[in-house]
């Protein structure tokens, strides 16, 4: 553990937290700020929440090719300077313009997630690496866990506004964080090769089989989740816990909420490293599927409090699981210098699915309110399904760059 806190990935972590609790902060206050200040309706509150990761699908890539180029520090400077400025922007709001262009700033900007798993793996030996990016996932769980509850606490004590000044200081302090703590993890001889290599096209980088199955697996893996988060309230209210008052229901599904970030966080410090150093990415990420694919069996057969809990948390470690060896198999496959470059495409498919989950999740559910679970599950079965074709690359054997021995 002390060695962690001298590491290179422990600003990196720190960072990532920082940025997902200021995030989480604004996720229960954004839909009633813009109803209550600005009398938006309910479509037009779904539309700001979808431009932020429309914004990511178009900047993201960019992003990681721009660090494969001049190095991952700068970029990740710049891309928490887009957060600052799309939080300082929606706490002094004067129409809804402010918010649709902070919407557009942050999320344009918001590749600092998928430059921060291109800086982990360039300062982890290859065996490593999908522990190491499931750092940024343990980061995620624990922002998760604290951001929504002091967003909701401070909205409900001091208003909307000053929560989202909270939600700028939270991102000003890891700009601070990146200035002082970070190193570069780009050599400049790695940064060169990235600008003489021969320029590949983005069609041609993801025309490789393994990497079209790793983007697609994304994809779905993200309409999945977001198809059953983005009505699992209602699902609760209606479904599991009908005839409670919201506010038992609202009590009831923070802490479904705070049970799977636990159970996220755990499973990064504890299951992945060794699973991946038995079975490898590949078959580890099957497990991970076949986790999903039950949790989210048990919470559409069985939708019970118990049960539902139970399989919010197998599914969310099937997603502790997955997601970074998904990640970690995407840079093996990718060419070295294009590595920044292939996460980034990567973040902007799973913000694919981020915009159609939402859309999936209600179409469905206003279908029938049992059935968001059930659709999730099929989804997530086929995404497993397509895992069965990837193959373990043979690692290098030494570290992802120089770097780790001064880093590490």
């Amino acid at each position: 553990m002390t060695q962690f806190f001298r590491s290179a990935k422990f600003p990196i972590f720190l960072i990532v937290f920082v940025d997902v609790v200021g995030l989480g902060i604004t996720i229960p206050v954004l839909p009633i700020y813009a109803e209550g200040f600005f009398k938006l309706s309910g479509v037009q509150i779904a539309g700001l929440m979808s431009l932020f990761f429309a914004a990511q699908f178009v900047g993201a890539p960019i992003l990681g090719r721009l660090s494969d180029r001049i190095g991952r520090r700068p970029v990740l400077i710049a891309s928490q300077l887009g957060t600052l400025t799309g939080a300082i922007l929606t706490a002094v709001a004067l129409s809804p313009l402010y918010l649709v262009m902070a919407r557009l700033i942050d999320g344009a900007t918001g590749g600092n997630i998928s430059v921060a798993q291109a800086y982990l793996t360039d300062i982890t030996p290859s065996e490593d690496r999908a522990k190491s990016v499931g750092l940024v996932i343990a980061a995620f769980g624990l922002g998760f866990i604290i951001g929504p509850a002091f967003g909701a606490f401070m909205s409900a004590s001091f208003g909307p506004r000053l929560t989202f000044a909270c939600a700028a200081l939270a991102s000003a302090c890891t700009i601070v964080l990146s200035v002082f703590m970070l190193k570069e993890s780009l050599p400049p001889e790695k940064r060169t090769q990235a600008t003489k290599a021969p320029e590949r096209s983005t069609r041609d980088i993801i025309s490789h089989p393994q990497i079209a199955r790793l983007l697609i697996i994304g994809v779905l893996g993200q309409i999945a989740v977001f198809a059953m988060n983005s009505v699992f309230i209602l699902w609760v209210d209606k479904v599991v816990l009908a005839g409670w008052s919201i506010e038992r229901v609202q009590r009831a599904t923070g802490v479904v909420f705070i049970l799977v970030g636990v159970v996220t966080v755990v499973t990064q410090g504890v299951i992945i490293g060794p699973m991946v150093r038995k079975f490898g990415e590949a078959k580890s990420l099957l497990v991970g599927g076949f986790l999903r694919v039950a949790g989210n069996a048990i919470m559409g057969f069985f939708p019970r409090m118990y049960p539902a809990a139970a399989g919010a948390a197998l599914s969310g470690m099937g997603g502790g699981i997955s997601q970074p060896c998904a990640t970690a198999l995407l840079t093996f496959h990718a060419p070295d210098v294009a590595r920044g470059r292939i996460i980034g495409i990567n973040q902007s498919a799973m913000s694919l699915g981020n915009i159609i989950g939402p859309l999936v999740g209600g179409f469905v559910y206003d279908l029938n309110p049992a059935w968001p679970p059930i659709v999730s599950m099929a989804i997530l079965f086929l995404m497993w399904l397509i895992a069965f074709g990837l193959t373990q690359p043979k690692k290098p054997v030494t570290p992802a760059a120089a770097y780790v021995a001064q880093a590490a």
